[in-house]
């Protein structure tokens, strides 16, 4: 089976240190580091109608939506999600690649996957978004064992019609059609 997974890019829960282990890991300058992690965490709100004010909050966690940097923020989750899943790789638990997720269709391979979605959400703060993941299965996968894994991941059948970044994720035994459907994005 073939998982295609959809990252929630829930701001507030970015943990600042996932962020600062993988700029270390990335070998960015420790300068650097400190300096964009300065602007992450020098955010402090306060509450109060006009002049009453009622507290400060100073977050421990989470940037601003809207900053500049955040789809570079994402870039570095990502970097991050996908060194989890060569090291699982390595250890011969899951085949990755990119946003997607390669495995047998069995309960002891889909356990591996829930617990590389959980060491990620727990490091990240970032959250798979199961209602917009799907899978793929192999046509030789058995229907009691796809509705057992659909029911253990929580996530739905892909469609035949699926697309990542706006491409066709399957190609059926017709590649004419699918090579028509290319040919007529090009020209548009």
């Amino acid at each position: 089976m073939a998982l295609k997974l959809d990252l929630s890019k829930a701001y507030d829960h970015v943990e600042w240190g996932f962020l600062r282990a993988m700029m270390g890991k990335m070998r960015f300058d420790t300068r650097f580091v400190e300096l964009i992690l300065a602007t992450v965490d020098s955010i402090r709100y306060k509450i109060g109608p006009g002049s009453h004010q009622l507290g400060l909050i100073v977050p421990e966690r989470g940037i601003c939506q809207g900053d500049p940097l955040s789809p570079n923020w994402f870039l570095i989750f990502a970097e991050g999600f996908s060194s989890l899943i060569r090291r699982f790789e390595r250890d011969g638990r899951l085949r990755g690649y990119n946003s997607y997720v390669y495995c047998r269709a069995n309960e002891k391979k889909t356990s591996n996957i829930l617990h590389l979605l959980q060491l990620f959400e727990a490091a990240s703060g970032q959250q798979v978004n199961f209602s917009m993941s799907s899978i793929f299965f192999s046509t030789n996968t058995p229907t009691d064992v796809r509705h057992q894994l659909y029911a253990l991941l929580g996530m739905g059948m892909a469609g035949e019609c699926s697309t990542y970044l706006g491409l066709p994720c399957t190609m059926g035994r017709n590649k004419d059609a699918i090579l028509g459907f290319l040919k007529e994005k090009m020209h548009k």
